[in-house]
């Protein structure tokens, strides 16, 4: 039954809509079509890793109901320069994650409902380390986050993002990935939140 949780546990009718995040998927998956075609632009200039994966995403911050949710996340690298017996590489990175929250209100103390962590987009510039035997890469760098909040309300902010990719051998230019991933948003809405997400997918390199 759909219902409101209050402070004291009263349980009220719930009245507002459970945000999906359609829109801010729908944005991502645009930049996934033109981020296939990146490859082909870049095969001179180092191409090392095309990669995708699925997983689970998790929120941060004050006065947030639902937190977690699913995460997609896709990943080009490009070497720059050796360095250190590794390689200096660049990366372009977007994702999508959602919350997988049900229909249920949480009463804020001045009335109102306590909304869910919001449905974010973000497309992240990255520059990072990669190990010589390239099983290992860590990688930060400035991001543009697209997010759609509770009443279906979008924008866009500024964030800081960092990863650490851990991949399998690929004797066959196949390999699997298994990534960890966190995002700062230092003003969302006016306050900071953040998101940590972790995954596993598949490289091509």
């Amino acid at each position: 039954m759909t219902h409101q949780i209050g402070i004291a546990g009263i349980e009220v009718p719930a009245t507002r809509p459970f945000a999906t995040g359609t829109r801010a998927m729908a944005r991502v998956v645009v930049v996934l079509w033109l981020l296939a075609f990146l490859p082909a632009l870049a095969g001179a200039q180092g191409l090392r890793s095309l990669e995708g994966n699925v997983g689970l995403a998790f929120g941060q911050g004050k006065n947030f109901h639902d937190r977690a949710g699913p995460a997609l996340d896709a990943l080009v690298s490009f070497g720059i320069r050796p360095q250190g017996g590794g390689m200096l590489v660049g990366a372009v990175n977007v994702g999508v994650t959602g919350v997988a929250g049900g229909d249920s209100c949480r009463i804020l103390p001045d009335g109102g409902c306590m909304p869910d962590f919001p449905a974010l987009a973000p497309i992240a510039l990255l520059v990072g380390l990669e190990a010589p035997s390239r099983v290992a890469r860590i990688s930060a760098g400035p991001a543009v986050v697209m997010y759609d909040d509770e009443g279906g309300r979008g924008g866009a902010t500024g964030g800081l993002a960092a990863r650490v990719d851990l991949l399998t051998p690929a004797p066959f230019h196949f390999a699997l990935v298994l990534s960890a991933r966190a995002l700062l948003l230092p003003s969302y809405r006016g306050r900071m939140a953040s998101q940590l997400a972790a995954g596993v997918g598949l490289a091509i390199r």
